[in-house]
């Protein structure tokens, strides 16, 4: 992949800082499910559950 990378560098991710995201991370709500993360595969898994399981698997919270 080294090669097609140096000749397409556009296509590496972009990086993205999970600790910062992480600390100043709240709990998911409907509105907050539809703003984009700006993380590619993560908005992937957030539609993929909704569609599969509903969105109140993303917003009740079970921990404590």
């Amino acid at each position: 992949m080294k090669p097609f990378f140096e000749k397409f560098p556009h296509y590496l991710p972009h990086p993205f800082d999970f600790r910062k995201i992480a600390e100043a991370g709240k709990l998911h709500t409907k509105e907050s499910l539809i703003q984009d993360s700006g993380y590619v595969p993560y908005e992937r898994w957030k539609k993929t559950v909704i569609a599969t399981e509903g969105i109140e698997q993303l917003i009740t919270q079970v921990e404590f």
